[in-house]
């Protein structure tokens, strides 16, 4: 079992003259319990799961991943 903080903000986005609102969720993980996250790892949290879709990049200690992933 991984610890993990979800941060979920709405982000709009613009499709021609239409706009809709995407599911955006912000992961925290420690790098204990995840040693390399990549592009493409899959998070499952309440029988929902969630693509990384951008590099993870480490927090100002170094000791947690920020990851962004969206809803599959």
């Amino acid at each position: 079992m991984v610890q993990i903080l979800k941060q979920q903000p709405d982000k709009l986005y613009g499709i021609g003259e239409g706009q809709f609102v995407g599911e955006m969720l912000i992961l925290e993980v420690s790098i204990f319990d995840v040693l390399q996250p990549v592009v493409g790892d899959t998070f499952i949290i309440d029988k929902r799961k969630y693509k990384v879709h951008s590099p993870p990049l480490r927090d100002n200690s170094g000791m947690l991943w920020k990851i962004q992933a969206s809803g599959m």
